[in-house]
């Protein structure tokens, strides 16, 4: 008899073992990085689609690209929006903008919704391209050819996409760093703020290691919203928290001039350097004004525009050149604020696109 139990016992552990083995793969997730990591390799074996020309483009026009960026109300992404917008309306073709709203997880719906739609393209400002990997690869599953500009898409993901315009982030955010140590000196106070994703840590990098360089004490190195309402309530907590600050550098504008409105608010503007980066012609009055110290101006009309000629030359079977493309950039203070005013909705003259 206890034989007989023995032997029930291991059979029943042995079927749970096998169940429980099966059942690991049969629950994972649909739709985890895993599995798309599983579809890029077979892929791989299989060929791009950015082998050979799109089979849901119509070269007489009619078709619909879609286009999402990092936040449509935010000056640097509705000049992109415009440079993209005169490649596909010039293509015959229109236009589909959605909005993520600074969330990486809405923007990967976007790309979902823009499948659904029925567009045969898409132009994606990437917010954070891990988490669009699985939208981005059932897009060129059902043939959507995919573009990535602004920050870097996910690392080892990259033939998702058959291109990536961007400004080089690190190195730029270096160069308006250097800037900013030149105006405080060596052992000045500073403030970081820059948003968590992927791209705007990259901007953070560049401020640390010259922060580093230099050995200036980063007394806060945090999230400033990416708006000017939140950064401003973060600054207003750093300004009771610390009696000297001396510089603020940001990952974009609006938390720049968040930072200066509440120094501003408490009669310290005067002793806080505000820095902001992407260099719209609203910040850049505020630079004219002496209220920002300095910006690092993108061309985002130039980047948006260079994206869309990339995915048009891919879906017509074209070859898109350079996989990653970089747009120019430049330190502006009040000096030289108003040459790049004008331009910034249109873009420059006789700019040479690749």
């Amino acid at each position: 008899m206890k034989k007989r139990r023995l032997l029930t016992v291991l059979l029943m552990v042995g079927v749970m073992v096998l169940t429980g083995c099966g059942s690991s793969e049969e629950n994972e997730p649909e739709g985890t990085t895993t599995e798309a990591a599983e579809q890029t390799d077979q892929d791989s074996e299989e060929g791009s689609i950015y082998d050979s020309a799109s089979t849901l483009y119509n070269p007489e026009g009619g078709n619909k690209i879609g286009i999402t960026v990092i936040d449509n109300v935010i000056p640097h992404c509705q000049a992109f929006i415009e440079g993209a917008k005169s490649v596909i309306e010039e293509n015959g073709d229109t236009a589909v903008v959605l909005d993520p709203g600074f969330d990486a997880v809405v923007q990967a719906t976007n790309i979902d919704d823009f499948v659904a739609q029925g567009c045969v393209g898409i132009v994606c400002e990437t917010i954070d391209g891990n988490a669009l990997i699985t939208s981005v690869q059932n897009a060129v599953d059902t043939g959507v050819m995919v573009v990535s500009a602004d920050f870097p898409f996910a690392e080892g993901y990259e033939h998702l996409v058959c291109s990536q315009v961007m400004t080089p982030n690190q190195e730029s955010a270096a160069v308006l760093a250097e800037k900013m140590a030149e105006d405080i000196g060596e052992e000045g106070n500073v403030v970081i703020l820059c948003r968590p994703d992927a791209g705007s840590q990259a901007r953070a990098d560049g401020f640390r290691e010259v922060c580093e360089k230099y050995g200036l004490n980063i007394i806060f190195d945090g999230d400033g919203g990416g708006e000017v309402e939140k950064a401003n309530s973060v600054m207003q907590d750093l300004l009771q928290a610390h009696e000297r600050i001396d510089a603020v550098i940001c990952s974009n504008d609006e938390q720049a001039i968040g930072a200066y409105t509440a120094a501003e608010a408490v009669g310290r503007a005067d002793e806080v350097h505000c820095y902001g980066f992407d260099g719209a012609p609203e910040a850049l009055e505020f630079v004219k004004e002496g209220r920002e110290a300095a910006t690092l101006q993108q061309r985002p009309y130039e980047m948006g525009k260079q994206a869309a000629l990339d995915l048009y030359k891919a879906m017509q079977g074209e070859d898109v050149g350079a996989a990653v493309k970089n747009v120019p950039y430049q330190v502006v203070t009040a000096e030289n604020a108003d040459e790049g005013i004008d331009t910034y909705y249109t873009g420059i003259p006789d700019y040479e696109f690749e």
